[in-house]
């Protein structure tokens, strides 16, 4: 390891005009690099358009499968018919709450 700086110093010291101007060169490279990563910034670009009057037709698809992220089993102490659903499909419910009414 030490022959490598000692030789690169004895180049340093023959050839200086070289070594400056490679010097320079890397300075440079590494300056430009850091602006052109630095930047992360992109030009926005805009394309116009007349407005005119027509149908807009939207689909969306996908597959796969759908889960519920808790799930409860609900076993009442008494047996009898439903009488009414007081929740809808997606409704939050909290502890306490009545959700169904039954006929005894």
């Amino acid at each position: 390891m030490k022959n490598i700086f000692a030789r690169s110093k004895s180049f340093i010291k023959r050839r200086k005009k070289t070594s400056a101007l490679v010097f320079l060169v890397l300075i440079l490279a590494g300056v430009g690099t850091y602006r052109h990563y630095a930047s992360g910034s992109a030009v926005p670009s805009y394309t116009l358009a007349v407005a005119e009057k027509g149908t807009l037709v939207v689909s969306v698809s996908g597959t796969g499968q759908v889960a519920a992220l808790h799930q409860t089993d609900i076993a009442p102490e008494v047996s009898g018919d439903i009488t009414s659903v007081l929740v809808k499909p997606g409704d939050k419910v909290y502890a306490g709450q009545t959700i169904a009414r039954m006929d005894n």
